[in-house]
């Protein structure tokens, strides 16, 4: 989904908050891949965020990040400790909030 600030500004009310979900859906499914989020999906959300922003004059408050739990370094799958084969990923919970858990680096231990 390449669009340009052109074609957002071109768009309708509607097309605007539709294009907006959309490219939320999808940058959260990138999030929770090995790759992480496209340059390209960050741009897009970026612009239509600016858009959404100006034309329904809303105000962006950031929310601070959640601090890690640091006695917790083991994998949340199987348990394993060893920190040279563990990384720190970001996934979403039930209730759609950001939240880091250690795993196993792919290839190592349980994944």
């Amino acid at each position: 989904m390449k669009l340009t600030a052109k074609e957002i500004k071109a768009m309708s009310n509607n097309q605007l908050v539709e294009n907006f979900e959309n490219v939320i859906v999808k940058l959260a499914k990138e999030e929770n891949t090995k790759r992480g989020v496209t340059k390209q999906t960050s741009k897009t959300r970026q612009l239509l965020l600016d858009e959404m922003t100006l034309r329904f004059n809303l105000e962006i408050i950031e929310q601070p990040k959640k601090s890690v739990k640091k006695q917790s370094n083991e994998c949340y799958i199987c348990g394993n400790k060893n920190q040279s084969e563990l990384t720190l990923e970001t996934f979403f919970n039930e209730s759609y909030e950001e939240e880091e858990q250690w795993m196993c680096k792919e290839g190592v231990g349980c994944c």
